[in-house]
């Protein structure tokens, strides 16, 4: 078996279950995110202004109020 077919034969078989899971978007887009440390990075600060911003608004005010 050619190395090409190995891997399509792997794909083939990681799709499947894939397809057979709930989560296959979120499971294919986290392996396609994982390949690039640019992506992860990006990803982590996605997640971090996430969770500030519920407080940006609060943050924002507290500096105006403090150069004011």
């Amino acid at each position: 078996m050619s190395l090409y077919d190995k891997q399509k034969h792997i794909k083939n078989q990681e799709d499947t279950m894939l397809v057979a899971s709930d989560s296959w978007l979120t499971v294919k887009f986290s392996q396609e995110a994982a390949k690039s440390w640019k992506r992860i990075l990006l990803l982590f600060v996605l997640a971090i202004l996430c969770l500030f911003a519920p407080a940006l608004g609060l943050i924002i005010s507290t500096i105006n109020a403090f150069f004011s």
